[in-house]
Order: C-alpha cells, then structure tokens, then sequence
C-alpha cells in the first residue's frame, strides 16, 4: 500500500522552483491584500472545472486549496505546477466509461514578480481567461472563468 503523502504549507514567497508532493499555499494578510488588490468580483462559481477555496489560517493569513470537477462520468484532480516561470494550478479530467470532453478551464497562477500577485494561465479554454474573486457566505473563492 502507497505511503499517504504529508501535506507541506508554505508561503507564497518561500516556494521555489519545482513542486514536489502536496502542498498548500500561504499568503500573508498583507501580501493577500495586495495580491487581490485589482481583483473584479465574479457573481457566481462555474459548474465545472478549477476553483480555488481560500480559509483562513489559524496562524494568520490565507490558505489556498484547489479543488476541480468535471461534468458526468469524469474523475478530475488538480495539481500545483511550476510552468512557464509561473505557479500554475491546473484540473485534469479523465473520462470514466464515456466521452465526454474535459472543461473548458484557465488556470489559476501565482506570479511572484514584482510581488506574488494572482493570474490566469491558458488551459484548454478557447475564449479568454478573466480571474475573479467569488464571495459566498463567509467563504471566498478565486476562479479564472473562460469567456
């Protein structure tokens, strides 16, 4: 049996390079502030593809937790990758037993230069990619929608 991997928190200005295992970003309050600064506010969370849920940390600050979902017969998993010289999460969906076709989905990224800030990177969406931040309740969301 496959040893269950430990999951790493680190802040956003410490990952460097390569990701390797899990692991859960952390923004400070200041640097969250700033990193959502110029972020328009989205009215709704797509049905399918990537979101990223944000909690507050215990500690102080922002954790981000990416989370993906595909239409019927689909098994979808996110992965935090480094690509482009960005920090990308990206959704990968497997049809089960059908064929129905991946999301349209952007990718959410982590640009660290000139401060870690927030941006959409092309996936397999063909329009353009607009980042948003969703509010609902008392949770807030970070999303990159296909238009």
């Amino acid at each position: 049996m496959p040893k269950p991997q430990t999951p790493v928190i680190r802040n956003v200005s410490d990952i460097k390079g390569r990701v390797k295992g899990l692991e859960f970003v952390h923004f400070t309050d200041a640097q969250w502030a700033k990193a959502t600064k110029d972020v328009p506010a989205g009215t709704s969370l797509p049905k399918h593809g990537l979101v990223i849920e944000t909690h507050k940390s215990q500690h102080g600050g922002v954790l981000l937790m990416a989370r993906c979902s595909g239409g019927p017969g689909q098994i979808c998993v996110t992965q935090l990758v480094f690509k482009d010289g960005r920090y990308q999460y990206q959704c990968s969906c497997t049809p089960v037993g059908g064929t129905s076709p991946p999301p349209s989905t952007c990718n959410v990224a982590i640009i660290r230069t000139p401060f870690p800030h927030l941006g959409c990177q092309q996936g397999n969406c063909g329009g353009t990619c607009r980042l948003e931040i969703v509010t609902s309740g008392v949770r807030i969301f970070i999303v990159c929608r296909c238009a």
